[in-house]
């Protein structure tokens, strides 16, 4: 979030004066809330005692003819608590 927003910050210098992003950024804490709800959802069907390592990437994919898609990838990896005794 910190980048995307230095970068609109620095376009917005750029053509002058200060832009309001905040529906840019209300649409990007939507799109890393709504994947890390499913990833959660997707990982109850193995009930795991945690997800841990979790990554989250905003990617760009940009069309000459069209507007560009936001994607966001949330990847972690789901742990389970095993109690091991020794004999």
């Amino acid at each position: 979030m910190n980048v995307i927003n230095s970068i609109l910050s620095s376009i917005s210098g750029i053509f002058g004066g200060r832009q309001n992003w905040t529906g840019i950024e209300d649409i990007l804490d939507k799109a890393r809330d709504e994947a890390i709800h499913h990833i959660v959802d997707n990982s109850s069907t193995y009930n795991p005692d945690a997800i841990l390592g979790v990554t989250i990437e905003l990617s760009e994919l940009a069309s000459a003819k069209s507007n560009a898609l936001l994607i966001c990838t949330v990847t972690g990896t789901m742990c389970k608590k095993v109690q091991f005794s020794l004999v």
